[in-house]
């Protein structure tokens, strides 16, 4: 198999729009990979307007199929080894720059099961035997539509050049990994407007001591106000062999294994289990067109004496929200501001009730006798960095050797990466759990502002102009014998959004998004409106 070039990148629907020139004069195409159901494979080979070259994934070996037909639960065909190249490979990221089209005529059948070389030719696939098929399409979605970038050291071109762009990410948080700061993730996401002030936990993989302390920036690259009142440094050190996160409420749990999901079924009936194995970006997006509120259906075994459980989840939110978003706030024109001050004086609770009215949150359910109950709301993360998040479960009532859960969202608000869960008792004996406050938190003009964020005192740290940033220092904690140390950024703030939008207001359009679950119907109306002149037929 031919080996290719891999990439990351930052995806947002308005920057490929602003770049989409530059692809073009590199002559490079950047495609997105999709699953579709087995059976509808007959169909794509009768339909579609270019001879498709379907490839067998079977173990180690790869072959090519044709003269497709259904025949009972069974897909026949004659198999026979590749012939040519095939562009496509697993380990691949998504999405790919290719400069040859001939990837967008390949499909991609992954089988359970092994298929020895001698027995090519007419064949009968079993469907419960085929574990996804992939197409592959020009990358046109609001999920994945953006600048391809180089891993790493470019990582602030990017927030440099998103900058220019109206997004509505919140405080940028980069760690001192020893050689340079990196990006590693945003802050109290969502919270815009003091009423909607939150403390927010950020696991800290990356980070390690420079100079004997742990060092950290957090900078304002956005057109946003930010006001901040508390960035402690938690030390969690736990067993060798472990490893911890935290629930929303910033509870530290123990994970010690961690288990996939028998199925994984999103609710149009597309297993992504094999998705939801890895962490690599691989991601379920909540991005059916046919519906505008999408989710996923989770199995889990559960042990016999199991009473608790903690579901684990790498999530992230779609940019394509950032570009709903904008598009809803524009209609307010020139009484934006007006707005949002109007907002601002809403108790807590009405605004977060407008919000969830919204499908924003990724909402958690668990099934217990018979009945869906609702687990927990996750609130936003921000859409330029996985979150690992932690959701802990009460299994009392549940009696049956399996455990089931559903996330549900509006359309194309999430990224889903990985799913798993864990099933270690609650062990607080086993943490050994240290609070470090800054001991150094010096701004742009090389001012102190530690007293401003030790405490969650309401005095905030203000940051209110692009380029804006406090580069902090905590004081090392050794590492126990036999013990792991974990770090996590505990904070507390809001942001505000600087916008200057023109013309009057949209009134009745407003009123109509007032409706619950209409913002996600506007999401996916939005969607279709954007990707109609951009869509090949597959």
């Amino acid at each position: 198999m031919k080996t290719l070039f891999n990439f990351s990148r930052s995806r947002s629907v308005s920057f490929f729009l602003a770049l989409i020139m530059l692809f073009y004069a590199v002559s490079c195409n950047q495609f997105v990979v999709r699953s579709i159901e087995p059976k509808k494979l007959v169909s794509l080979e009768e339909t579609s307007s270019h001879p498709k070259h379907f490839i067998v994934h079977t173990g180690e070996y790869l072959y090519e199929i044709q003269n497709l037909s259904i025949e009972g639960d069974n897909l026949v065909g004659k198999m026979a080894p590749v012939t040519g190249s095939v562009y496509y490979s697993s380990m691949m990221e998504k999405p790919y720059i290719i400069n040859h089209d001939d990837i967008l005529n390949e499909v991609h059948l992954f089988l359970t099961t092994t298929i020895e070389p001698q027995s090519v030719g007419k064949v009968s696939l079993p469907f419960k035997d085929i574990k996804e098929v992939r197409v592959i399409a020009y990358d046109r979605s609001g999920e994945l539509l953006g600048l391809t970038i180089l891993v790493g050291s470019l990582v602030g071109l990017v927030i440099i050049a998103l900058a220019s762009f109206t997004f509505t990410s919140c405080p940028f948080v980069y760690v001192q990994d020893g050689d340079s700061y990196k990006f590693v993730g945003e802050i109290f996401g969502g919270a815009i407007g003091q009423n909607l002030c939150r403390n927010d936990y950020l696991p800290l993989p990356a980070l390690q001591t420079k100079d004997s302390f742990y060092q950290l920036q957090i900078k304002s690259d956005l057109e946003e106000r930010e006001y901040i009142d508390l960035l402690q440094l938690v030390s969690v050190q736990h067993p060798a062999g472990t490893r911890v996160l935290t629930d929303q409420s910033g509870q530290v749990h123990l994970l010690r294994s961690e288990h996939f999901p028998l199925r994984a079924q999103t609710f149009d009936n597309v297993d992504i289990r094999f998705t939801l194995q890895n962490k690599t970006n691989d991601f379920y997006s909540f991005n059916n067109e046919d519906s505008s509120r999408n989710g996923v259906f989770l199995t889990f075994k559960k042990p016999q004496d199991a009473r608790t459980a903690n579901l684990i989840l790498n999530v992230k939110n779609n940019l394509w929200i950032d570009q709903v978003l904008n598009e809803y706030f524009s209609k307010f024109g020139n009484k934006f501001d007006s707005w949002m001050s109007e907002q601002a004086k809403f108790p807590s609770e009405d605004r977060i009730q407008n919000i969830l009215k919204g499908d924003l949150p990724l909402r958690v359910y668990l099934k217990k006798q018979g009945q869906w109950q609702k687990i927990e709301e996750l609130n936003a993360v921000g859409p330029l960095a996985l979150k690992e998040l932690l959701v802990p479960l009460n299994l009392s009532g549940i009696d049956s050797d399996e455990i089931e859960l559903k996330l549900e969202s509006g359309f194309m608000f999430w990224d889903l990466d990985y799913a798993a869960m864990d099933f270690t008792p609650e062990s607080p004996s086993q943490l050994f759990i240290t609070h470090l406050n800054p001991i150094s938190a010096l701004d742009k003009a090389n001012q102190d502002q530690t007293l401003l964020l030790k405490a969650a005192d309401q005095n905030y740290l203000e940051q209110k102009a692009v380029g804006e940033s406090i580069t902090l220092k905590y004081p090392q904690a050794p590492t126990l014998e036999g013990m792991k140390q974990s770090f996590f950024l505990e904070s507390r703030g809001y942001y505000e959004l600087v916008r200057k939008f023109k013309g009057t207001p949209q009134v009745d359009e407003l009123n109509q998004l007032k409706a619950p679950g209409a913002f996600s119907d506007f999401s996916r109306k939005e969607y279709l409106k954007f990707i109609a002149p951009l869509m090949i037929k597959l």
